[in-house]
C-alpha cells in the first residue's frame, strides 16, 4: 500500500489549475462544491493525482 501512495502524487492547487485548464479559483470551488476530492496539510491544499482522474471520468458521464 505504501508502494500505491508513493506513486499517487499529491498536487498543489496551481498543478491541478494546469493539468486540468482552468483557474485556480476553478479548483477551489471544485473542492468546496465537493467534486473534487482534496486534503490539507496545514494551510495548504493538496489533491491526489488518482482524485483528479476520477473527477474526469465522471465528468466523462
Amino acid at each position: 500500500m505504501v508502494d500505491t501512495l508513493a506513486a499517487d502524487r499529491a498536487l498543489r492547487v496551481p498543478e491541478v489549475a494546469v493539468h486540468l485548464r482552468c483557474s485556480e479559483g476553478q479548483v477551489y470551488r471544485l473542492v468546496a462544491d465537493g467534486k473534487l476530492r482534496a486534503f490539507r496539510v496545514g494551510r495548504m491544499l493538496r489533491i491526489r493525482e488518482s482524485a483528479i482522474a476520477e473527477f474526469i471520468q465522471q465528468q466523462e458521464g
